[in-house]
């Protein structure tokens, strides 16, 4: 059993993540550190008075569907018991949850959907200290990775990386990548909750075995690191025009080609 500190967020998918962990015969959860949801984009989208009603509908709808894929569950399922809360990047400078953590001796630290992790910890348990990126990198880095491989139409690389963690922005060396399984009918929403309902199983699995997983340094490709401030009215009026079902179908129509251009890690 591995002793583990996550930190993570507290939207759905996030409290989803942590007791799949916690709950696992597998972890030995130490500690929980949970930031705040306020800097989460949706919520700052829907405390914004000027934001559109096109921008609001999108985050509604993405609500929805994680409540559908996950709420059950986590409703159902004991909450860890070693939760801290803070602030947004908080646990990088916060003398008291930095004790704490190394208090706990972690076997591992797991980072998913929290802020950036900044020089200290990353020194001190880089190697050790996992980071779960929604996005297969190198092809695309940084927030809302698959929002842009999709709106760039390019299903085949909407998926996960369980990463090491480095200074960069999603730069670490790799230890394992997931795809979501696409059918004809999903839209965008579907297929990203069922990523991370595979990506937080995997994960599992990496954990287990991490000592004896290869980790793959990020070969060479051009691309752009997304941020946050990337994600604007425009992107969304060129999400809501896309034919999701017409573009899914090309994509299987040429699944295996289309895949094929592209490396991805796989651990297991």
């Amino acid at each position: 059993m591995k002793k583990i500190v996550l930190i993570t967020s507290d939207e759905i998918r996030h409290k989803f993540f942590r007791r799949i962990l916690s709950n696992s015969k597998y972890i030995d959860m130490k500690l929980c550190i949970v930031e705040e949801t306020s800097k989460q984009p949706s919520r700052v989208i829907f405390k914004n008075p000027k934001s559109s009603r096109l921008m609001k509908d999108y985050f509604h709808y993405r609500d929805k569907i994680e409540d559908d894929f996950f709420k059950e569950f986590v409703e159902n399922t004991d909450e860890s018991k070693n939760i801290i809360k803070c602030k947004s990047g908080e646990f990088n400078t916060n003398k008291k949850i930095l004790n704490i953590i190394a208090k706990s001796k972690p076997d591992l630290i797991v980072s998913y959907g929290c802020a950036l992790v900044k020089d200290y910890l990353i020194r001190k348990y880089g190697n050790k200290f996992i980071n779960v990126h929604l996005g297969l990198s190198p092809y695309y880095n940084g927030a809302g990775s698959n929002f842009w491989a999709y709106i760039e139409n390019k299903p085949e690389l909407i998926g996960s990386t369980i990463m090491m963690i480095d200074p960069g922005i999603d730069s670490g060396k790799i230890i394992h990548q997931i795809k979501p399984e696409i059918f004809i009918r999903d839209n965008f929403h579907i297929i990203s909750a069922r990523l991370i309902k595979d990506t937080a199983f995997s994960i599992i699995k990496v954990i287990r075995k991490f000592n004896q997983l290869k980790k793959v340094n990020q070969w060479k490709y051009k691309n752009k690191t997304y941020l946050r401030k990337d994600f604007t009215e425009d992107s969304i009026k060129k999400f809501d025009k896309i034919n999701h079902q017409e573009r899914f179908k090309k994509y299987l129509e040429n699944k295996y080609k289309r895949n094929k251009k592209f490396k991805l890690i796989k651990a297991f």
